[in-house]
């Protein structure tokens, strides 16, 4: 086919042309040039699988392009720089963004995980603010700006003690749409043993943190604590924050008891956990 001859293909279907052989229009080392003119209101271009005969692109006379795939993790476009062994950019039928350098396959993305939600794998660098509803709330000079942080002030019901080995009787958490514990003022703890128990009481208060590696741990605010038989025990415990290390949160407080030996019935010992702070 010689180069800028016009052709006109016949054999169409509605306002499709239906092309059933390979065409290949220009020479060796020549640029070639396609235009289609498709009658008002048609689709200019159509790719077809002949396995299933499903379209797989569509390009409208007026631009829009259409992909279709058979799954949501298939990928539908692939951006290449010339001598790239990867794509520096490449979308999923779900609408996921991967990028890369081109020579590894692309390591971070961003993609909706849930309904009106968006997360970003690894790292995200900001070079100026960060705002929340067009206000500021972290600086470029990252200083936090505008933000509510609230408190927490819990206290538990009193709960009784009978087992003989340590056990989890207490635990404070952050509120619903909170993360951590970012201050603790300090912690309550009362106990009591009344006279017929026949035992004796021991209690323990402990941090649960998350490490900066995403590792939780169990750290001892204090040594345990005994309560003799007829006694109780009300205090506030401070300086909480001395047992953490850099970049680790608290993500709740939890308060271990348990008796000598198992308490009469009618007289078990009970103790309650308060917290007072600030939580994000």
């Amino acid at each position: 086919m010689p180069l800028g001859k016009t052709v006109t293909m016949l054999g169409t279907i509605g306002k499709t042309a239906i092309i059933t052989r390979n065409i290949q229009i220009g020479r060796s080392g020549r640029q070639a040039q396609v235009k289609i003119v498709p009658p008002s209101g048609g689709i200019a271009i159509i790719v077809r699988n002949s396995s299933d005969s499903k379209d797989k692109v569509k390009i409208t006379e007026t631009g829009e392009y259409y992909t279709y795939a058979s799954d949501v993790t298939d990928y539908v476009l692939y951006v290449y720089v010339q001598g790239d062994t990867y794509p520096r950019l490449r979308i999923r039928a779900d609408g996921k963004l991967e990028w890369g350098g081109g020579c590894d396959p692309p390591d971070t993305g961003l993609g909706r995980t849930s309904p009106n939600t968006l997360e970003i794998r690894d790292n995200l660098n900001i070079l100026g603010s960060f705002r929340v509803g067009g206000t500021v709330v972290i600086s470029s000079d990252r200083i936090l700006k505008n933000v509510i942080i609230e408190s927490i002030v819990k206290i538990t019901s009193a709960a009784t003690v009978t087992s003989t080995s340590e056990t989890l009787v207490h635990e404070v958490t952050p509120d619903t749409d909170h993360s951590f514990i970012a201050y603790v003022e300090g912690v309550y703890v009362y106990a009591d043993n009344p006279s017929g128990s026949g035992c004796d009481l021991y209690f323990q208060v402990r941090a649960y943190i998350r490490q900066p590696d995403n590792t939780y741990v169990e750290r001892n605010l204090h040594d345990w604590e005994t309560v003799a038989e007829g006694q109780t025990f009300s205090d506030w415990l401070r300086w909480i924050h001395n047992i953490l290390n850099n970049k680790e949160v608290i993500k709740s407080i939890r308060l271990y008891a348990y008796c000598s030996t198992t308490p009469a019935e009618g007289y078990e010992p009970s103790v309650q956990l308060g917290v007072v702070g600030l939580q994000v």
